[in-house]
């Protein structure tokens, strides 16, 4: 018996000019009649580079080559609304980031303000703890677009191994390039996407004892994929260096990682596991398909004389 699948190919094209950044790192609960992979959730292959990757290139039809990244561990990154102790810590908190190495190792959080314009309300990254309680650090409204470049005052209380004082300091996002990015396999195969990059630049200075006692530069880039067609509300690539000078202390550090998503976004909706229908039983020549997430609706079944 020979079985004929009659099926509708889908055959999406690429965009390569820019497209707006919805979000800047996902969002904060699931939207109705949707799943939480690319809204509230999504997981990413950290990686290293012996060379660090060029990304100083801007502006429009750019081609990043990132091929020389060293895979490492999975990496889930999950939206959460913060509690209430997370409300008083970090004031004006709507939505908290966290990422979790899998296997194990230190979670990292993000605390942000998405409700107008996003800022960073608190950060816990790379074994700094920033709180800007007292001027939060706005990256810009949401959607931005290529050309958008803003500059932000902040300042706040930070800790820093057995270290802590207050801060002050600028942030300065841009979205600064669009293009093609390409990376080589670090556990989802080759990719190519059509991109467009956000890059936001923190130099804070800190007062430990003496006011200026050092300086930390957090540097992150960020590659976005157009939500409208992907349903990815993430990046698709992220960049992020970090950079502590504390002469007083000897300290002087640069730390660089490498988040790298698969391009497929996966999960079903719950309410929408169960709503399935499949008739006849027993098939004969059509098996009908009913589903509210459906796409193919109907299998014709033939033989070898059709």
């Amino acid at each position: 018996m020979k079985t004929t699948l009659l099926f509708s190919l889908l055959v999406t094209c690429c965009a390569f000019g820019q497209t707006p950044i919805s979000d800047f790192y996902g969002l904060p609960t699931v939207p109705p009649s949707n799943v939480p992979d690319g809204n509230t959730h999504r997981t990413y292959k950290s990686a290293t580079a012996d060379t660090p990757i060029d990304e100083t290139a801007t502006g429009g039809g750019q081609t990043w080559n990132f091929t020389n990244l060293i895979a490492g561990g999975f990496v889930d990154v999950d939206n959460t609304l913060p509690t209430p102790t997370e409300t008083a810590q970090y004031p004006g908190t709507t939505m908290v980031s966290t990422q979790t190495p899998n296997g194990g190792g230190t979670s990292s959080k993000i605390y942000l303000n998405s409700s107008s314009a996003t800022s960073f309300t608190g950060a816990d990254t790379n074994g700094i703890l920033l709180n800007y309680s007292t001027n939060n650090a706005t990256i810009g409204t949401f959607p931005l677009t290529f050309g958008y470049a803003n500059t932000d005052t902040m300042s706040g209380t930070y800790s820093y191994t057995t270290y802590s004082g207050t801060f002050t300091g600028t942030i300065t996002s841009a979205v600064d390039a669009y293009g093609t990015l390409n990376t080589n396999d670090v556990g989802f195969g080759p990719q190519s996407f059509a991109v467009t990059r956000l890059k936001i630049v923190q130099n804070i200075s800190l007062t430990y004892i003496f006011p200026n006692a050092g300086t930390v530069v957090i540097t992150s880039y960020l590659y976005y994929r157009d939500a409208s067609t992907s349903g990815d509300h993430f990046p698709i690539f992220n960049s992020t260096t970090t950079s502590v000078n504390i002469p007083l202390l000897s300290i002087n550090q640069t730390t660089t990682g490498y988040l790298s998503a698969g391009g497929a976004l996966l999960g079903t909706p719950t309410f929408l596991q169960n709503s399935v229908s499949l008739w006849p039983n027993p098939v004969k020549d059509i098996l009908n398909i009913s589903s509210a997430d459906a796409t193919l609706k109907s299998i014709s079944i033939t033989d070898a004389n059709g």
